[in-house]
């Protein structure tokens, strides 16, 4: 009786060992995990949030395993204005004015701006911007 107490025990420890070390290797995957370091890379899984002055969401991002998946970016009065779905770093980022006005629209790959931009000045024709590696090429 005494062994059998004693072999349950070990075993118990065992398994909850196992299931630790499942969870802190896995951790970048469980929801709610999400957040920026000091260099401001983005680990883990879950939303981060931009917002105006006003505290109303501007945009929203969901990560998986700190790769951005879809990018949600809403007027102040909470209505959405674009999603965008991501892929490798590929997809298609929006700048918003403070009145929810879209500012500019700037093609992504590989997380760095990539491609034809569409810059919206104020009281201006719109205007196209070329992007190489993340720098405009006018």
């Amino acid at each position: 009786m005494f062994t059998s107490l004693i072999k349950s025990k070990i075993t118990l420890l065992s398994l909850s060992g196992l299931a630790l070390i499942a969870i802190w290797y896995s951790w970048r995957f469980i929801p709610g995990t999400a957040y920026r370091d000091d260099l401001g890379e983005i680990h883990g899984t879950g939303t981060i949030e931009y917002f105006y002055g006003s505290g109303r969401v501007r945009a929203s991002e969901q990560y998986v395993n700190g790769q951005l998946r879809a990018s949600e970016y809403y007027k102040p009065d909470g209505s959405l204005v674009a999603v965008s779905h991501w892929r490798g770093g590929t997809g298609v980022e929006y700048y918003l004015r403070e009145d929810g006005s879209i500012q500019r629209i700037i093609p992504c790959k590989n997380g760095i701006a990539e491609g034809i931009a569409i810059d919206m000045p104020i009281d201006q024709p719109a205007r196209e911007i070329v992007y190489r590696a993340g720098t405009p090429v006018e």
